[in-house]
């Protein structure tokens, strides 16, 4: 699942690269964690992991 929940995370906007989406400006970012939370069997969690951004701010999202 955590290789499939990384693919699914990376097709949503497209990013070179998962660690881009901390790059990315703020509105951006959380337009792309918000579709990743809906995914599910996703974990916010295994979210955070993914993409290197703290679980406070995608569960702010």
């Amino acid at each position: 699942m955590p290789r499939e929940a990384r693919e699914r995370i990376k097709e949503m906007d497209n990013p070179k690269s998962i660690s881009d989406l901390q790059k990315l400006e703020k509105d951006k970012r959380n337009k792309i964690l918000g579709k990743a939370k809906e995914i599910e069997g996703i974990s916010i969690l295994q979210i955070s992991r993914i993409t290197g951004i703290t679980r406070q701010v995608i569960k702010k999202t």
